[in-house]
């Protein structure tokens, strides 16, 4: 009886499956697509980020080794050419991240600060206005650089193309009175400073619709404290060559554990939700609004530390920021 079950699933078997069983297995094989598609991507992400770190230290460890013997002056934007011309690299590595949105343009450079201490960044490069160079914005997916033509906010040129929508020529805080002792503050814009504006996809698409969460990016730089003045003083970084010398010091908002940043998007204003606010702890300090940052609207005043860094945190990950 069980000789004759068995020849009768092999013989099943060579037949070869009937429409149903194979639908079964599509649906079973689809199933399995969905959930290991995005393993696999999680972890070929997550292999860049290995293969960036492991470049950087590589770079980083390199570049201090050229300077211990050969030498630098002072600090110094990029030294990745006289790295490879002295033999101590084979070539710039190559930007993993290249064909992520507003990454194609982002290359090594390896700086060395007034301390002689060697940093390796991924960063969009540096703009010089009237002398004064500094770090580009350093943009990610979801956001849309936007200026103001007088009555509205509008696509900005990325490339900045007669600076028409940045530019960091200065101290943009510059007080015509500088020991402020009469009380009378009168700020000026001489050279025509602007800041970098961006607005997240929560509202702004770059074309028809410009509502969206706005951020504004401010370079990377060193400063000091005058106290007789009652003034700080700002010195913009190239790369991450930090000139510390007359007193600078660097500012600790430029760097995210161990990594050393080219500068950093600060909200523009005050964090409100987009579901609008009750004022109050039972309708306010929750998760389940979404933050946004608009002008012209109530604050998010009623939600605690840990749950605003809750709803901030999720504009990583909702895909409605971008």
């Amino acid at each position: 009886m069980l000789k004759e079950k068995l020849k009768k699933i092999i013989n099943k078997a060579k037949k070869g499956f009937t429409l149903l069983e194979l639908l079964i297995v599509l649906v079973i094989m689809a199933a399995l697509a969905v959930i290991a598609v995005p393993i696999f991507i999680n972890k070929a992400d997550e292999a860049k980020q290995l293969a960036q770190k492991a470049t950087m230290l590589t770079l980083e460890n390199q570049a201090q080794s050229y300077i211990w013997e050969v030498g630098v002056l002072g600090a110094t934007e990029d030294i990745l050419s006289d790295m490879i011309a002295a033999g101590y690299i084979k070539e710039v590595p190559e930007n993993l991240y290249k064909n992520v949105p507003n990454n194609s343009d982002k290359t090594y450079v390896t700086s060395v600060d007034s301390e002689w201490k060697a940093t390796a960044i991924l960063t969009a490069g540096t703009a010089t206005d009237n002398g004064v160079t500094y770090n580009k914005p350093d943009l990610v997916e979801g956001m849309v650089p936007v200026k103001w033509n007088g009555t509205s906010w509008t696509l900005a040129d990325v490339a900045n193309t007669a600076n028409d929508w940045y530019k960091y020529n200065g101290d943009l805080d510059n007080i015509t009175d500088a020991n402020k002792n009469d009380g009378v503050v009168t700020a000026v814009n001489t050279n025509g400073e602007k800041w970098a504006n961006v607005m997240l996809r929560d509202g702004c698409n770059g074309s028809t619709a410009f509502n969206g969460s706005m951020m504004v990016w401010i370079p990377r730089y060193t400063y000091k404290v005058d106290k007789t003045n009652k003034r700080i003083y700002i010195k913009y970084t190239a790369g991450a060559a930090d000139d510390t010398s007359g007193g600078y010091l660097k500012h600790p908002a430029f760097k995210l554990g161990s990594q050393e940043l080219t500068g950093i998007w600060v909200a523009k204003f005050e964090a409100s939700p987009k579901e609008g606010v009750g004022n109050s702890i039972a309708t306010d300090d929750v998760t389940t609004k979404h933050v946004q940052v608009k002008p012209d609207v109530s604050s998010w005043r009623y939600i605690s530390i840990g749950k605003m860094f809750t709803v901030c945190r999720n504009m990583n990950t909702d895909t409605s920021y971008g």
